[in-house]
């Protein structure tokens, strides 16, 4: 087994061991928080007039972000969420207003209906935040997805499309304590979260002064 194969496998099995009540405490906290941290990002004027947010729908045993969908929603912010494309091996986002825009595909999981608002990949770039899922994290932003590289494509796919300007979404991690760990084992084209979140700490991460 290679290590990010083992360390997948021991963050799924301790994340499948929190019980419902752990589950649902933590993960509240975790998007008062990220709600919070967003909604100071907002006020501070350093994002778009445009408010917008790319966030997965939770699958699983993984954190419950309905909650911050909801604030999201409630601020009057521009929702965002995918729809993978198995086959291109790349997602679509599609703006929802309600969880009445979602309906269950593939594998279970919960996706937007195709017939909602389509954001085409030109203008991805204008996001102000991705919330990225994945199974473990370290402080330096490093990010251990599923194995699929959907959001790894889809940053590179932002580069590509505005390569003369800085302006790119801010991505942010929402993870429980037990997935954050002392070094994600990174390759060049893996990318790195700007903020994680957990239920105990709010780390904001310059990347650019990461050496490792």
């Amino acid at each position: 087994m290679s290590e990010k194969q083992e360390i997948r496998k021991r963050i799924r099995t301790l994340r499948k061991a929190l019980s419902a009540s752990e589950h649902r405490v933590k993960s509240e906290r975790i998007c008062r928080e990220a709600a919070r941290w967003v909604d100071h990002k907002a006020l501070s004027g350093e994002q778009s007039a445009n408010r917008s947010v790319f966030v997965y729908l939770p699958y699983e045993h993984e954190i419950d972000v309905i909650p911050f969908i909801q604030h999201c929603w409630d601020r009057g912010y521009v929702v965002y969420a995918p729809h993978v494309d198995q086959a291109a091996g790349q997602m679509q986002l599609f703006q929802i207003r309600s969880l009445s825009d979602v309906e269950v595909g593939s594998y279970g999981i919960r996706e937007p209906k195709l017939s909602l608002p389509l954001l085409p990949a030109t203008r991805w770039a204008m996001l102000d935040w991705v919330v990225v899922p994945g199974l473990a994290f370290d402080q330096h932003g490093g990010r251990m997805g599923y194995g699929g590289g959907y959001y790894d494509r889809f940053m590179a796919r932002v580069a590509a499309s505005h390569p003369e300007s800085d302006r790119r979404p801010l991505c942010i991690a929402l993870a429980f304590g037990l997935q954050v760990i002392d070094h994600v084992p990174m390759e060049v084209h893996d990318l790195r979260v700007d903020c994680l979140i957990t239920e105990d700490m709010t780390l904001v991460i310059d990347s650019a002064s990461y050496n490792g």
